[in-house]
């Protein structure tokens, strides 16, 4: 049973760090916000009905696709949104070059993401260690920071993510892209985890027990071209939402850590450490 000094440091910490984490989905929240209104997108007035009668040149004949769902209304409508946009539209080809650098497995062990790796809930990726006999085989593409990893399987999850470290090694289910310095990686992640192109990527979904997009699909995506201070303003609530995320991620650590020198030390060391973390932490 700890100390009650103890208790309310360790207390005061976890607190703290929640709100640094709901503040960082704020801020990732304006990001999307800024976006959205910029944009003008409005999800909610475009109608999931109505039918859509295709002859069959200009359906298979056209884009090879048979399936009813590639050709609902409500797609149309997202495309033309996108391509009358009064800033104009480029595309995803564009701006971003596809990596498919292979790995060569010559070492022991690689730092390695997956689909289960990647945050539905804030976009951020993490790896795990893996030895290279134990890798899958769809462990194939080395990575850089920068990069942003796009699902292709279920892509209405918003699994996109802007990888912060170099030398990743990651699944083959995600289309690498890598920013050729005119549009920010951090824009496009949000705009791919919008509701508006999370359900507009389901169109090109091919496959039924394991659906999947394809990288061209990816590639061929027609994206708005943005004011650079919009591009800015989204960076920034980007990069400080981040920042946030991180330093709660820190104090949840160091809170355990000083739980574990409660018990293998003292509570009085563990609670004045502790207290010196907390200051610099409010002091950043």
């Amino acid at each position: 049973m700890f100390g009650e000094v103890l208790q309310t440091t360790i207390e005061d910490a976890v607190l703290y760090a929640r709100q640094l984490l709901e503040k960082s989905k704020f801020l990732y929240c304006e990001a999307e916000s800024v976006l959205e209104n910029e944009i003008g997108m409005d999800r909610a007035s475009v109608s999931d009905g109505g039918v859509t009668v295709k002859s069959f040149s200009e359906s298979f004949g056209t884009t090879g696709r048979l399936d009813a769902e590639y050709y609902q209304l409500k797609y149309d409508v997202f495309e033309r949104y996108i391509k009358e946009y009064a800033g104009g539209y480029t595309t995803v080809q564009e701006e971003f070059a596809l990596i498919k650098t292979r790995c060569t497995r010559d070492l022991e062990e690689y730092p390695y993401v997956e689909i289960g790796d990647i945050s539905i809930e804030n976009g951020e990726a993490e790896y795990h260690i893996v030895r290279t006999k134990n890798l899958s085989a769809n462990a194939r593409i080395m990575t850089q920071s920068g990069d942003i990893l796009v699902s292709t399987v279920r892509p209405y999850r918003g699994a996109v993510s802007v990888l912060h470290e170099d030398n990743l090694l990651v699944s083959s289910a995600f289309t690498v892209l890598r920013e050729n310095g005119t549009y920010p990686a951090q824009t496009l992640q949000v705009l791919f985890r919008t509701d508006f192109y999370k359900d507009w990527l389901l169109k090109f979904n091919v496959g039924t027990s394991y659906p999947v997009i394809k990288d061209e699909d990816v590639l061929n995506m027609p994206i708005p071209v943005l004011d650079e201070s919009v591009h800015e303003s989204i960076k920034e609530y980007v990069q400080e939402s981040k920042r946030l995320l991180n330093k709660s991620k820190e104090l949840l650590g160091n809170a355990k850590y000083a739980v574990e020198m409660a018990i293998e030390q003292d509570e009085e060391i563990a609670v004045k450490w502790l207290g010196n973390i907390m200051k610099l932490q409010n002091e950043k």
